[in-house]
């Protein structure tokens, strides 16, 4: 549980500090293949759970930063900060 707080913190600071929110279409691209791909993981009989959690995992921490990627371009183009 508090793990996925502080990926959730995490993202929402590097997408802030480290990343342009002129990159957004290529977060969306990244993130659309991850949902495609994160649950075809599963059918691998043996290491498929583990490997579709770790894939939540990373797909839960791009969310957040593609979320606020989109909220930080919204300002900048409409706000003109």
């Amino acid at each position: 549980m508090w793990v996925s707080l502080v990926l959730v913190i995490v993202g929402i600071l590097a997408a802030i500090f480290f990343l342009d929110a002129d990159d957004l279409v290529n977060a969306g691209i990244r993130f659309l293949v991850l949902f495609a791909v994160k649950d075809a993981l599963n059918s691998i009989s043996i290491v498929g759970p583990y490997i579709t959690g770790l894939f939540n995992g990373v797909y839960g921490f791009l969310a957040t930063i593609l979320l606020t990627l989109l909220v930080v371009h919204f300002v900048k183009k409409y706000f003109k900060m």
